[in-house]
């Protein structure tokens, strides 16, 4: 089980006016099938933070919340490790008329040992009714579409008194002239 809370704006990094969003989100997931050789893994959940700026008008973000999800995803390595996942959401920001179960789709490649590469789709079929959203086109947007460095590959935290020793005498050892 994984628990988070979220809170963001608009152009926090870049130009133009920061617009704050109006609520923070909240992220909920349970596994409920880990991955095996055969099985992709399995989760449920539900993520309440949108996308984008949020109307007044609407109750809504620009791109609205997942809400409630089942998702899938399943590793293969290959030239490092390729990842593909596909999630189904039923949001709850439904002023706007459209109540429909939506989809996403995802790839990620490892490019070296901490680098990776990913372009996510959001089909966007609850967000098909409005001029102003999706008209049912989908979502591939500047923020589901980037790059993943990782900057510490092995940031472990002693368990106890003896492996905190452990660490010190290490430290200690490597700072020996």
């Amino acid at each position: 089980m994984s628990f988070g809370i979220s809170y963001g704006g608009e152009n926090v990094i870049g130009s133009g006016d920061v617009f704050w969003y109006k609520y923070p989100g909240v992220n909920i997931r349970f596994k409920l099938i880990d991955e095996s050789l055969s099985l992709p893994s399995i989760a449920v959940g539900a993520d309440l933070q949108g996308k984008g700026r949020y109307f007044d008008s609407e109750s809504r973000y620009e791109i609205k919340s997942p809400g409630i999800f089942a998702a899938v995803s399943k590793n293969y390595k290959l030239l490092g490790y390729l990842s593909l996942h596909g999630t189904v959401n039923y949001s709850f920001e439904q002023k706007d008329g459209d109540g429909f179960a939506n989809f996403m789709v995802g790839i990620e490649k490892t490019v070296g040992p901490s680098v990776s590469v990913m372009v996510e789709y959001n089909f966007g079929f609850n967000d098909n009714s409005n001029d102003r959203y999706g008209k049912g086109n989908g979502y591939l947007r500047r923020y589901k579409m980037g790059s993943r460095r990782r900057i510490f590959t092995r940031l472990r935290f002693p368990r106890s008194a003896q492996q905190q020793k452990m660490v010190t005498l290490n430290r200690r050892q490597r700072h020996k002239v």
